[in-house]
């Protein structure tokens, strides 16, 4: 979904919506071999399980459906994504968990034939599908135009696209694996209770990490439309007009949660108030991030999102070692001060790659100059 939702807006900015085609074929060609893998995973296990217990046959079975499902619906949002139907597929992608939040709920109340379990993936599948009919209907009539016509799958890219893709996903499970390493590390160097501690810390001042990501992930596909059709000008004030809102909202957010910071952990109970000095110094490095903009955006919607995958790959290095050292005598704090420092490596890291790759940055003050400085002396020259 994310190759898609780069690819998409970068030809219609270069002009070349005769080949985005290409990028419909690799989607679908993906989906379907994704499917079958996943069948053929679904199909082995069952073969190993017990064949005679019918709930093991019905849970692998709506488990499959359910992978399925989420293959094809998360290409479909990201085909919308690269149509720059922002909104409507961030909506769409909340009908799965909230269908099974609501019905999961009704369960409770209401008696079914099928077992609790066995009712909440039947849900989440129909949400899934429900979630693909949605995008279907949402995306421009212009995209099925074209269909997938033999005369035009020989200029599908496999290669490029499969690198593309591979980088991609690595960059994705290194960005989740920055803030999951923390609670594998504490749970394999101190006590139960340190982890609890840290667990609640980091869902919290998440939400100033989910703020920022709702920034890059609305500005995302623009930023590769305007790099595909090589305007330097409106990419600039996109990017940089992105990166100061997203660090005022993450900075008003954690300005929020710091000032009501006990409030906010007496929900989870009293003794959760220890996880104080762990979410400050988490919100700490979450501002620092936010501070220098939304370069990872920048590079992974370009040509080098090799770069922003080095940094984050440094970032996780710098997070894990820092762990090993602090974390046997601060517990949860000592991995937080781990993060905050991972986490100023890679803002610093991600900006010092942007400019070399762009020649300017995204941080505040940079987005404040660009912001302020008249229009006519702004660099038109493509890039």
């Amino acid at each position: 979904p994310q190759l898609v939702a780069k690819e998409l807006p970068r030809l219609r900015g270069a002009g070349r919506e005769d080949l985005l085609i290409s990028v419909h074929a690799y989607a679908w060609t993906i989906a379907g071999s994704s499917t079958l893998v996943l069948g053929i995973i679904a199909g082995n296990l069952l073969l190993l399980e017990d064949l005679s217990n019918q709930r093991n046959l019905s849970v692998g079975l709506f488990a499959s459906l359910l992978a399925a499902a989420n293959v094809w619906s998360s290409v479909r949002l990201g085909i919308l994504t690269g149509y720059e139907r922002i909104l409507t597929a961030q909506i769409l992608s909340m009908v799965q968990p909230g269908l099974v939040a609501i019905l999961g709920a009704l369960h409770f109340f209401v008696e079914t034939s099928l077992p609790r379990f066995e009712t909440i993936l039947v849900i989440a599948v129909c949400g899934s599908l429900i979630s693909t009919a949605l995008a279907v209907l949402s995306t421009p009539k212009k995209a099925f135009g074209r269909g997938l016509l033999p005369n035009s799958l020989y200029r599908i890219e496999y290669r490029n696209y499969i690198k593309s893709g591979l980088i991609l996903t690595m960059h994705q499970f290194l960005v989740n694996a920055m803030t999951q390493v923390d609670i594998v590390m504490l749970g394999m160097l101190v006590s139960p209770q340190e982890v609890a501690i840290y667990h609640v810390a980091a869902r919290v001042s998440g939400i100033v990490l989910l703020v920022f990501g709702t920034a890059s992930t609305a500005i995302a596909p623009t930023v590769a439309r305007y790099w595909g059709a090589r305007d330097v000008l409106q990419f600039r004030r996109v990017w940089c007009t992105g990166g100061l809102l997203a660090f005022a909202a993450a900075g008003a957010v954690a300005a929020v949660i710091a000032v009501w910071s006990e409030e906010v952990l007496l929900v989870f109970g009293h003794e959760f108030i220890a996880a104080r000095t762990t979410l400050m110094v988490l919100l700490c490095g979450y501002v620092v991030l936010t501070a220098f903009g939304l370069s990872d955006t920048a590079l992974a919607m370009t040509a080098w999102a090799g770069r922003a995958v080095l940094a984050f790959a440094g970032a996780n290095v710098v997070n894990i070692v820092a762990n090993l050292v602090l974390i046997p005598p601060l517990g949860s704090v000592g991995a937080a001060i781990s993060s905050a420092a991972a986490f100023a490596t890679l803002a610093l890291v991600l900006w010092v790659q942007a400019r070399r790759a762009f020649g300017f940055g995204g941080d505040v003050f940079s987005a404040l100059k660009t912001r302020a400085g008249p229009r006519k002396h702004e660099n038109r020259e493509p890039f």
